[in-house]
């Protein structure tokens, strides 16, 4: 081999690793699956079992449980609601900006909008209407698959994640997690 040839090796990934890549993996079949339903326009009949089993019996208006534990579910929801992920991606760009770290800045503000992107597309392709079976604690207006809330919120949270990993929780996007660095 010529001297000034450079050599490309691979290491075995870590058990971690693996695991993550399994479970996205899983993840991906899963969710490919149930586009597929979705698409053919197949009645989910889990998905109808499930929604009722979480509501008071003969009432499907009332979720299971006390008010109090209702109103923490909502509050819960809102992390992943458009407005929060827009206000958490701004201030985490806005902040890398002040920081003079740009490339960290443009990596998140153009992954969230890709997110976004995808998950629009996504609900425009799918055309799947709300179930109408039980009454919506939150009343909205876009289609129901793919879920916004989940897609937008892993899209936003693991972004801020990796960076915050790839910068060793120190700086960019570091201030969104640095609780985790507590434990």
């Amino acid at each position: 081999m010529p001297r000034n040839q450079a050599v490309l090796t691979v290491e075995k990934p870590s058990p971690p690793m693996r695991f993550a890549a399994f479970g996205a993996a899983g993840a991906l079949l899963v969710f490919a699956l149930i586009a597929a339903g979705v698409a053919d326009g197949r009645d989910l009949g889990w998905e109808r079992a499930l929604l009722l089993s979480l509501r008071e019996a003969g009432d499907a208006a009332d979720p299971l449980g006390p008010a109090w534990f209702e109103a923490a579910v909502m509050d819960l929801t809102a992390l992943g609601g458009f407005a929060v992920l827009t206000l958490v991606t701004l201030l985490a760009v806005g902040y890398l900006l002040a920081q003079k770290q740009v490339a960290a800045a443009l990596f998140v503000a153009l992954s969230v909008s890709g997110g976004v992107a995808i998950s629009e597309g996504a609900k425009l392709v799918f055309a799947r209407e709300r179930p109408d079976f039980v009454a919506h604690i939150v009343e909205t207006t876009s289609m129901s698959f793919p879920s916004g809330h989940a897609m937008l919120s892993a899209v936003t949270y693991l972004t801020l994640g990796a960076c915050s990993r790839a910068r060793k929780g120190a700086g960019a996007c570091g201030f969104m997690f640095s609780l985790r660095r507590w434990g």
